[in-house]
């Protein structure tokens, strides 16, 4: 077993274990969260860090279950002292969804007593510029937003990054942090029009 892998589950901090058992289709789960790793940051709550580049592990001893590594090289793409406050559920959620027989990732968009699907580059288009308030769309992910759609899809739940509720950082992180996940967020829209929204991301 990986060392970093065994270091982490050992650690207190489970938020980077997601149980897996809930999903009857475990590798259409496996294969759909691995196409967002480094796209979306992972929030873990317990040590008010925000992962912006990380792997998917699997570990063979740790049953149903995938662990988040964040990338140990990397130290600049690790934010700290982010508060619980500062994140947000949005109501989004992206899946993959069978369109003329092709499997397409997903925006749902709700609206009101109904919602909206919408291929996800679109979705995220959508969602910038519809922000009244002029903040910026910045969607994390945390442990629990992995979940079922239905029995046989998986999804993920949105959060957002409120900057301005980052009062422990300096204008300067903030900016980085910022900047860090729309880039992030951009090249996935770009991939996935280079691809017809079609999965994998990667």
């Amino acid at each position: 077993m990986n060392t970093n892998t065994f270091e982490l589950i050992s650690t207190p901090n489970d938020d980077l274990c997601w149980d897996l058992s809930m999903f009857e289709r475990r590798q259409t789960a496996i294969e759909f969260i691995q196409g967002f790793k480094s796209r979306l940051p992972v929030y873990s709550p317990f040590v008010k860090q925000l992962y912006t580049s990380y792997t998917v592990h699997f570990p063979s001893d740790v049953r149903r279950s995938l662990v988040i590594l964040p990338n140990q090289h990397a130290y600049h793409d690790t934010f700290n002292g982010i508060p619980e406050n500062s994140i947000s559920p949005t109501g989004l959620s992206i899946f993959p969804k069978l369109i003329n027989g092709e499997s397409v990732i997903c925006l749902r968009i709700p609206l009101g007593n109904r919602e909206r699907d919408v291929p996800l580059e679109y979705g995220i288009n959508i969602i910038k510029n519809n922000r009244t308030d002029g903040s910026p769309f910045l969607p994390v992910i945390s442990k629990g937003d992995l979940r079922n759609l239905d029995v046989h899809t998986p999804c993920l739940h949105l959060h957002n990054l409120s900057p301005a509720l980052l009062s422990g950082l300096s204008k300067f992180e903030v900016d980085v942090l910022k900047r860090t996940i729309q880039s992030n967020i951009d090249r996935m829209a770009r991939d996935l029009s280079r691809n017809r929204g079609r999965v994998p991301l990667s």
